[in-house]
């Protein structure tokens, strides 16, 4: 049940480096992350690692893991080719299936992965976590806002 605290701390928490949000389940700290190579920012657990890894196509994964390992998923960013070349993300056209600043039009699978994914600026980004950590990861991605 969301309380009206913890509806307050999560909204608090999208602007501020780090908030305590508090309800009945054990208390957790949240970080907001900002991608300036991606243009994204995400609000996650505060005791979340990124490791990051660097495709030859330009692309780059990133992985999002608290220390136990229980909570974990991944952003991937590439960008999209046109006409055979890569698209320069701030030159992308509108004509593009594009995000607002916000995620609003998304795809997304279901199997023994969840993923979504989305355009934006002309980068395919993908996000996926291991099917039982849906519900979770989708509070992650009511956060994401692009640059």
């Amino acid at each position: 049940m969301i309380t009206p605290l913890l509806a307050f701390s999560i909204v608090t928490a999208i602007g501020v480096a780090w908030t305590v949000s508090a309800n009945s389940a054990a208390s957790q700290q949240f970080a907001s992350y900002h991608n300036g190579r991606w243009h994204f920012s995400l609000t996650a657990p505060a005791d979340m690692k990124v490791e990051t890894f660097d495709y030859a196509d330009g692309g780059q994964q990133l992985s999002f893991a608290n220390e136990s390992d229980t909570e974990i998923f991944t952003v991937t960013a590439v960008p999209l080719l046109l006409n055979g070349y890569h698209a320069e993300p701030r030159r992308c056209t509108k004509r593009n299936i594009d995000q607002p600043d916000h995620l609003e039009i998304v795809n997304f699978t279901r199997t023994d992965l969840f993923k979504v994914w989305f355009t934006k600026n002309g980068v395919l980004y993908i996000v996926g976590a291991s099917a039982d950590q849906e519900p979770w990861l989708r509070n992650i991605l009511k956060t994401w806002q692009f640059d």
